[in-house]
């Protein structure tokens, strides 16, 4: 009687694997790794890139992809080389560095102004990260920090649990 239950359970995983291969080549797709910490096997090493997050993509330059262990974000070229610009995400007011950027936009509008000090413009990018915070970059008013723009962290913002009372 095993014996029968073992030729069923072969019949089946055969019947399983012929309609795989009965499949087209043009439905699957290969991974390679571009870049990686060394955690996993890759072309470049860049142990900045820790629990990379976001990515977000310039028409006309690199690939930003955000570390999100490390507080940072990393240009790449094509063929997952890293770029010279290396742009600090701030944490929230009083937090402890790094920051844990998620989310990362490339911003063509006139909207989302940042200053520091005398210089003024439009952010290019936008970073939003785990703690409730949001920061954005332009290199005429910061080359390689993020400014700090909206702090909804817990630190920043406690709500009552009952607002109502």
């Amino acid at each position: 009687m095993e014996k029968r239950k073992l030729v069923i359970l072969m019949v089946i995983l055969m019947g399983l694997l012929v309609p795989v291969s009965m499949l087209n080549a043009s439905e699957f797709y290969q991974q390679h790794n571009l870049v990686s910490d060394g955690f996993i096997k890759a072309d470049n090493l860049d142990p900045q890139l820790v629990n990379g997050w976001g990515v977000a993509f310039n028409p006309n330059g690199p690939v930003w992809v955000n570390d999100n262990g490390t507080g940072v974000a990393t240009l790449y070229d094509g063929h997952g080389v890293k770029q010279g610009l290396v742009v600090t995400i701030p944490p929230p007011n009083g937090g402890t560095p790094p920051s844990a950027p998620t989310g990362i936009v490339f911003n063509t509008t006139p909207d989302f102004q940042i200053i520091k000090g005398t210089p003024t413009s439009a952010s290019v990018f936008i970073f939003a990260t785990e703690d409730g915070t949001l920061s954005a970059w332009a290199p005429s008013v910061n080359p390689t920090n993020a400014i700090l723009k909206v702090d909804n962290s817990e630190a920043e913002n406690v709500c009552p649990v009952n607002p109502s009372n």
